[in-house]
């Protein structure tokens, strides 16, 4: 394989994994912020302190935390899939340790070490923040991200020299 194939298909790796990294990500954090708006605006109709229509303002604004944590999680997750795909993969690739549950776990731990490292825990956190959003959230990130760059290590093109993994 020539330097510029395997400079396209590490490419090529990196944006796989941070997609699908992203994805995930994004859709839980999504759904933190509609459930537990919804359940806010629930107990403000419940004691009249608002009006009933108004229950649907986090269900309106879904779409827009979608789309900007979306464009905003490409931040994270192309420099942390990168040190995956260019630092840990090697490692584990010449273990022979390079299975889809291996890369998985892998990914959770670095998906929730990086979120605790951009959002520690404070005393009045915010839902996001904490052990619990790490897990919740940049954990199962990895997780996609492993998984997909597993899945794009074993069924890749020929050009990228696809491995075997289970």
């Amino acid at each position: 394989m020539r330097a510029g194939q395997t400079i396209r298909c590490g490419i090529q790796a990196i944006c796989t994994t941070a997609f699908a990294a992203s994805m995930m990500g994004v859709t839980v954090i999504t759904s933190i912020f509609t459930i537990g708006g919804t359940a806010f605006y629930i107990g403000e109709v419940a004691s009249d302190r608002v009006r009933p229509l108004e229950l649907f303002g986090p269900l309106m604004g879904a779409p827009i935390i979608f789309l900007l944590t979306f464009f905003a999680s490409f931040v994270f997750t192309i420099p942390i899939s990168s040190a995956g795909v260019m630092f840990i993969y090697p490692l584990v690739r010449a273990f022979n340790m390079a299975t889809r549950n291996v890369l998985a776990f892998i990914g959770a731990d670095l998906g929730t070490v990086a979120w605790l490292y951009i959002f520690p825990a404070r005393t009045h956190s915010a839902p996001f923040e904490g052990p619990l959003a790490a897990i919740l959230i940049g954990g199962l990130a990895g997780v996609a991200g492993g998984v997909m760059f597993s899945r794009f290590i074993s069924n890749g093109s020929e050009e990228c020299g696809a491995a075997q993994t289970n």
